[in-house]
């Protein structure tokens, strides 16, 4: 769903109201800044909670744009390239937390597959661009801020060791909703009365 926000914005920059010219110079310019702003966020906030509160907000800007594009132009234009900005932010996260999440002996792979599956998403809105903005803005943003909160079923990976093994990666828990784990068949343990967590696969 990154792809698909970041092109379907990216792809209609020529519709905006403005100088053309003017809004991919402002489009370009978000990216730069989000590059270097999503840095500090994703150390001072964690990257999960970054990639949320960002897919949320772009989600919810996207949806609204066609009646924003109704009341004012330039304030449409001011939305559009915030929610590029905030998606931005996600695509940072994305590959970060990709390589964070899988192991060792599969992360290579694992990360190119992901990234493989994602120009599908790519692919598919260049043709999503040329429908009605009514249907296909709710629809990108519903899909987008679905995202963010899928994303919760992941774990926290700010400042914890990379995985090495399948076994380390299915340990990665933290922040994960306990009705989420129980689904998967697994269970937490505390060590030693901290708040540390391990998991561990119940057995039948």
């Amino acid at each position: 769903m990154v792809n698909v926000s970041y092109y379907g914005i990216s792809l209609t920059t020529n519709a905006l109201i403005g100088n053309r010219f003017i809004n991919c110079l402002l489009s370009a310019l978000s990216e730069f800044v989000s590059y270097g702003s999503t840095f500090f966020f994703i150390e001072y906030y964690g990257r999960r909670n970054t990639y949320i509160a960002c897919m949320l907000t772009a989600g919810v800007l996207i949806i609204f744009t066609p009646w924003i594009n109704l009341y004012s132009g330039n304030l449409n234009t001011a939305v559009t390239l915030f929610a590029k900005f905030c998606v931005t932010n996600s695509f940072y996260v994305v590959y970060i937390m990709t390589s964070e999440i899988f192991p060792t002996a599969i992360r290579h792979t694992a990360s190119s597959i992901d990234s493989g599956f994602s120009r599908i998403g790519g692919i598919v809105t260049s043709f999503l661009i040329y429908g009605n903005n009514f249907i296909t803005a709710p629809f990108i943003g519903t899909f987008t801020a679905l995202s963010a909160v899928i994303f919760l079923l992941l774990p926290k990976t700010h400042n914890e060791p990379l995985p090495e093994t399948i076994e380390d990666a299915r340990n990665m828990t933290r922040g994960i909703p306990d009705a989420f784990l129980t689904c998967q068949g697994l269970k937490r343990r505390k060590k030693g009365g901290s708040d540390d967590m391990e998991c561990k696969v119940q057995q039948a």
